[in-house]
């Protein structure tokens, strides 16, 4: 069990509000924490072992610009206690993409294999949740694209869907399009959506994250269903 965020701001910069976000998630993981966020133009991240309040101790830890982030507080279920198996993760191939996952893959060791066949991945950790960023960063990079577009995203985890076994909750920033959310075909994992009236929106492990912080809840998100947030604060939803 694991805690994961995501938050979009029209204008403002979402650091501040994801880790109080994680605040609210902090039992559902207390080995780590880490948060992640996008200006349009780049990724900034920090992540460290401990509760939220002991990962971000200084103002520095949460200077990260961006109006698109997710965050993660890390229960560990796969790999070890080591700060490099702290979420949020990044690849750069081919966009930026930075990914934080609650669940459990059972066939990650399968995917893994299959990656390292196929496309040479690296792999830093033993974490399930960087076979799932490798994953979707494989798949994306099969399609061919000029501008990377909703559509594109939605046809690479067609495939993570078809490839992925077990109990998966997802929240993703994907350069050039935005804040990605999605969740297992089972419904394993839990994960909601909240707006406010400023038009930011707000995806957490659990709604009283979203209360808590002045959003409605609007839904859960459904099983086998994926939602981006656009830059320009759009969503789009479709069922894979």
């Amino acid at each position: 069990m694991c805690g994961i965020i995501g938050l979009y701001h029209p204008t403002e910069n979402v650091s501040g509000e994801i880790y109080d976000a994680l605040i609210q998630v902090q039992h559902r993981g207390q080995d780590a924490a880490g948060i992640a966020t996008w200006d349009t133009k780049k990724l900034s991240l920090h992540k460290e072992l401990g509760v939220v309040t002991e990962a971000f101790k200084t103002a520095e830890s949460l200077a990260l610009d961006g109006n698109v982030g997710i965050g993660h507080v890390r229960y560990p279920t796969a790999g070890c206690s080591d700060v490099s198996e702290a979420q949020p993760f990044h690849s750069s191939n081919p966009v930026n993409i930075c990914l934080a996952h609650n669940g459990t893959l059972t066939n990650s060791d399968e995917m893994k294999k299959f990656l390292l066949d196929t496309h040479f991945c690296q792999f830093n950790t033993q974490s399930d949740s960087e076979v799932l960023l490798n994953l979707f960063a494989y798949e994306l990079s099969r399609i061919k694209f000029d501008v990377l577009q909703n559509n594109h995203v939605f046809e690479a985890l067609k495939e993570v869907y078809k490839r992925c076994e077990g109990g998966f909750a997802v929240t993703m920033i994907v350069g050039g399009v935005g804040l990605v959310a999605f969740r297992d075909p089972n419904g394993i994992r839990p994960l909601a959506l909240g707006k406010n009236h400023n038009g930011s929106y707000l995806l957490a492990s659990e709604s009283s994250a979203i209360t808590s912080l002045g959003f409605e809840v609007l839904k859960d998100v459904k099983p086998g269903e994926a939602i981006i947030i656009n830059c320009d604060g759009s969503l789009e939803e479709k069922h894979l």
